[in-house]
């Protein structure tokens, strides 16, 4: 991947989530708080597996069924995007209020892997896009496929 993309990483989410979840009237509960740290301390998107995984790791064990409601919920209340990247598996990231950080995804078609990345040039030449064509951007998605560092060196 090029030197001049740099990574995403968010920020306050978990802060946010939790407000949200009050605010529509859900109360605190231990896994529900356990999946919000750990989707907060993602810099990219991840899926329900990935997410068990890592749990169960931590010594934190949650319920398959418990981590696909609180994602859904999650969707629900706007605090995660769903992505796909036609490969069959959902994915979920944090989603920032109006005004966050806008990053884009690349994933190499060898391992799978998926990175964020921002570059204030896609963001110009898209903005420039909708200047010519008379039309407003109001969502964008970027997937760049290839192949990344790690396959290529190996």
């Amino acid at each position: 991947m090029p030197d001049e993309i740099e990574p995403y990483i968010p920020s306050g989410w978990v802060g946010r989530a939790e407000t949200e979840l009050r605010r529509a009237g859900y109360h605190s509960t231990l896994p529900r708080s356990t999946i919000t740290e750990a989707i907060g301390s993602k810099h990219c998107a991840i899926t329900a597996d990935e997410l068990s995984q890592e749990l169960r790791r931590g010594g934190r064990p949650i319920g398959n069924a418990t981590i696909y409601r609180t994602l859904e919920l999650f969707e629900q209340l706007r605090l995660l995007r769903r992505l796909d990247f036609g490969d069959g598996v959902a994915r979920y990231e944090p989603m920032l209020p109006e005004g966050g950080h806008h990053h884009h995804h690349y994933v190499c078609s060898s391992c799978g892997t998926v990175t964020a990345f921002e570059d204030e040039a896609v963001e110009e030449a898209i903005e420039e896009l909708s200047e010519r064509f008379g039309q407003r951007v109001e969502e964008h998605e970027l997937i760049l496929r290839g192949t990344c560092s790690s396959c290529l060196d190996g």
